[in-house]
């Protein structure tokens, strides 16, 4: 987790090395969705979601990354790729990838109950 704000107009976000937002550690350069459809006005950006510099409030960004993990998973597909089982092999794939899904899901739902988002009826209350 680290301090993070945008510049108001920019689709860019700035990552700081503290609290006190002097130095710069990163910057994220964000796209705009680039899909047209019929009565939508407004392209979102990642970086609409983190608070403008200008607003002077302290925003922050976090992350976190799953994997499907590779021992278990790779030496049960290496049997069934010897054996030209490649229905197996797919499927296997196919499951360690939905658990590695569904620990990114648990993940990001702990995260918004820990930090208050979707607590009474917000946008993202699922």
């Amino acid at each position: 987790m680290h301090s993070g704000q945008r510049i108001a107009t920019a689709m860019m976000s700035f990552l700081f090395t503290d609290e006190t937002r002097g130095e710069e550690l990163a910057r994220f350069h964000m796209l705009r969705q680039q899909w047209e459809r019929k009565g939508i006005k407004h392209f979102r950006s990642l970086a609409d979601y983190v608070a403008p510099i200008s607003s002077g409030r302290k925003d922050y960004i976090g992350g976190f990354c799953c994997q499907r993990g590779d021992s278990g998973v790779t030496h049960l597909c290496a049997d069934f790729d010897k054996d030209l089982d490649d229905y197996n092999s797919i499927m296997a794939k196919a499951l360690a990838d939905r658990f590695a899904e569904a620990l990114a899901e648990k993940m990001h739902k702990q995260a918004r109950h820990d930090w208050g988002f979707g607590a009474g009826g917000r946008p993202f209350d699922r």
